[in-house]
C-alpha cells in the first residue's frame, strides 16, 4: 500500500500548479482517507500536507500520536505532532505562507478563512484534480470494493431467514448491521428497513414499528477498508397481488434495460433517459437517480446517474444501479454494484432475489 499511496501523491502533484497540498480532516473527509489510507471515521483532527520536494507530512494530535507513529513509518509519512506548538503554529511552519492547494468541496468558508488568517497562505482550489483521480478506481480499490460487495451480498441473502413474527424495522436493521460486523466490515450507512406504507419513502428511517404485510425494502451496505458497497432488495410479506407482482417485474426489467444500455463511452444521462422512458410507458416514474458512484463514500464520484449527469461511462468507474417505483402500494427498489472493466459492465454484488419477487410467509 505504501507504493500505491506514494503514486497517488505524485499524480496529484503532477496535476496541480502549486507545490503544497493541504487536506485538513476535521469532519471525516474522503480525500484525506484516499491519500492516507487511514480508516474513515477514526482519525478526525489529523491532517495531511504534501510538499513537492519534501514529501508527505501527517499532522497528529496528542490523542492518537502513538497509533499514527507506527502507521506513518509503514506508509512513508513524516509524522508531526502538534502537541508542543499547537495545530496552527505547526501548520504555519510547514506551509510557509506559500500558495497552497485545498479541496474547496471539503472545506467550509469559515475554515478557509481560518486557514488564511493563521498561515498567511494563498489558497487554490484543487477540487477538480483530486475528484478526477478518485473517480477511476485502481486495482487495490477495485479489490476492496469487490470484497465489500461480496460481504453485503452474503448478508442480504440471509435477510429472509431473519424475518420473524413481531420483528420491528429497527430490530431487523440491527440484525443486518451485526451480520456485517461478523463478516469483518462495518455498515457503510444507516441500514434502511421500510415495510408497508413506509416503503414508499426511499430513505425511510427504521422505527420500532412491527414489520407489516406488503412490500419490504432493505437497503444496506458494508464498508471494507474504507470502501463501500450499497445494494437493495425488495421482498413481500404475505401473498402479493398480481398487480403488485407486475410492478415488481417492471422494476426488474428496468434494471436489465439499464445494464444492457451501459457501455464504455455512453453518457450516463442517455442511460437514465432510456430507463425513465420505459418506466413512463408502464405508468411508473423514477423519482430519484437511476444510480450513483460508490467508493470511499456510499454516494461517491462520478456522481448520480440522472437526467443532469455530466459524465460518460469508462473503465474503472464503480457505481450502483437502483431502478425503483413508489406509490400507494408502498415501494420497490432493486440495487446492485458494478464496475466498468474495459468496454464492459461487470456486476460485483451477487445477492439473490432480483428477477422474481420473493414472498415471505410468517
Amino acid at each position: 500500500m505504501k507504493e500505491i499511496i506514494k503514486k497517488r501523491h505524485l499524480e496529484l502533484l503532477k496535476n496541480i500548479d502549486v507545490d503544497i497540498a493541504y487536506f485538513p480532516n476535521f469532519s471525516n473527509e474522503a480525500s484525506f482517507c484516499y491519500l492516507t489510507d487511514l480508516p474513515a471515521g477514526s482519525f478526525t483532527y489529523n491532517s495531511l500536507v504534501i510538499k513537492r520536494r519534501a514529501g508527505a507530512f501527517l499532522l497528529c494530535n496528542a490523542l492518537q500520536d502513538k497509533i499514527l507513529k507506527e502507521f506513518a513509518l509503514s506508509r512513508g509519512f513524516k509524522l508531526v505532532n502538534t502537541r508542543e506548538k499547537g495545530y496552527w503554529a505547526t501548520l504555519r511552519k510547514l506551509i510557509e505562507k506559500k500558495n497552497v492547494g485545498i479541496n474547496y468541496a471539503e472545506v467550509s468558508v469559515a475554515l478557509a478563512r481560518k486557514i488564511r488568517k493563521e498561515t498567511g497562505a494563498k489558497l487554490c482550489d484543487i477540487r477538480s484534480k483530486i475528484e478526477k483521480m478518485r473517480e477511476v478506481k485502481d486495482r487495490d480499490e477495485e479489490k476492496r470494493l469487490r470484497i465489500s460487495a461480496k460481504t453485503i451480498s452474503q448478508v442480504m441473502d440471509k435477510v429472509p431467514s431473519f424475518i420473524k413474527k413481531g420483528l420491528s424495522e429497527k430490530d431487523l436493521a440491527e440484525k443486518i448491521d451485526a451480520e456485517i460486523r461478523i463478516l469483518g466490515s462495518e455498515p457503510a450507512f444507516q441500514t434502511i428497513v421500510a415495510s408497508g406504507k413506509n416503503a414508499a419513502t426511499p430513505h425511510h428511517i427504521p422505527t420500532s414499528k412491527k414489520i407489516e404485510k406488503g412490500f419490504l425494502i432493505i437497503d444496506c451496505g458494508a464498508r471494507y477498508k474504507n470502501y463501500c458497497s450499497d445494494i437493495s432488495r425488495t421482498f413481500y410479506l404475505g401473498k402479493a397481488k398480481k398487480s403488485e407482482k407486475d410492478i415488481y417485474a417492471c422494476v426488474a426489467q428496468a434494471k436489465i434495460i439499464a445494464e444492457d444500455s451501459i457501455r464504455a463511452g455512453k453518457d450516463a444521462r442517455s442511460t437514465f433517459e432510456e430507463v425513465d422512458s420505459y418506466m413512463k410507458s408502464k405508468s411508473l416514474k423514477l423519482i430519484h437517480a437511476l444510480g450513483h458512484g460508490i467508493g470511499i463514500e456510499a454516494h461517491d464520484l462520478p456522481g448520480r446517474i440522472s437526467n443532469d449527469s455530466k459524465f460518460s461511462f469508462r473503465t474503472g468507474l464503480c457505481f450502483t444501479l437502483e431502478p425503483a417505483a413508489y406509490g400507494t402500494f408502498g415501494g420497490i427498489r432493486i440495487e446492485d454494484d458494478y464496475i466498468m472493466k474495459g468496454k464492459k459492465l461487470k456486476k460485483i454484488s451477487s445477492a439473490k432475489y432480483t428477477d422474481t419477487l420473493l414472498e415471505i410467509k410468517n
